[in-house]
């Protein structure tokens, strides 16, 4: 699974670098959420869209090769199905335009907003199960710290702040590090 995570990472990060590189000049990183790349009435917003997609469906793919594994651990699987799943809808449906007085869809809004909340969420959840099954009082430091990080983040990104961009892109780069610090230790 560590593989499938890294690739998904790593995939992740270089369509956002393209995204971002492509990004008109209205697009400001530090007050512009990675969501927003990937909003309606933009014109390159498919390159961020398959950013999520790509990594619903990198991670899915790697729960499938390791069904195996899932079937013993579901308490690790599924709330990461349910990441892969819900990330990959986040890619779908596109967020309100970073523009003013540019026409979108509501319907769609919603659904992206609620497919993010639920992302973050599997995450959450996700680490708050492996706090309750990792042995070793180190680990489990690590996940009550990466757990309250994202919270904290999340709340960040969730307020209309000038720092909302650089929020979220640090929410990703914690709960990125963390499911590869995760998978790392369920190889040992």
């Amino acid at each position: 699974m560590l593989i499938f995570v890294i690739s998904a990472v790593v995939y992740f990060g270089i369509v956002t670098f393209i995204a971002q590189g492509m990004a008109p000049q209205e697009y400001n990183s530090r007050s512009n959420t990675l969501n927003e790349l990937a909003c309606q009435s933009y014109e390159n917003r498919s390159t961020m869209q398959w950013g999520f997609k790509g990594l619903g469906i990198i991670i899915f793919a790697g729960i499938i090769v390791n069904i195996n594994d899932a079937v013993n651990e579901p308490y690790y699987y599924v709330p990461l199905g349910f990441f892969s799943i819900f990330t990959y809808l986040s890619g779908v449906f596109s967020t309100k335009p970073f523009e003013h007085l540019v026409f979108y869809s509501i319907k769609e809004f919603k659904l992206n907003s609620l497919f993010n909340q639920l992302s973050g969420l599997s995450i959450s959840l996700l680490i708050v199960m492996k706090l309750f099954v990792e042995l070793g009082s180190l680990n489990r430091v690590i996940n009550i710290m990466v757990l309250i990080l994202n919270l904290y983040l999340s709340i960040q990104v969730g307020r209309k702040s000038i720092n909302r961009g650089v929020y979220q892109r640090a929410l990703y780069f914690i709960s990125f590090l963390w499911l590869i610090y995760a998978n790392s230790v369920m190889m040992n």
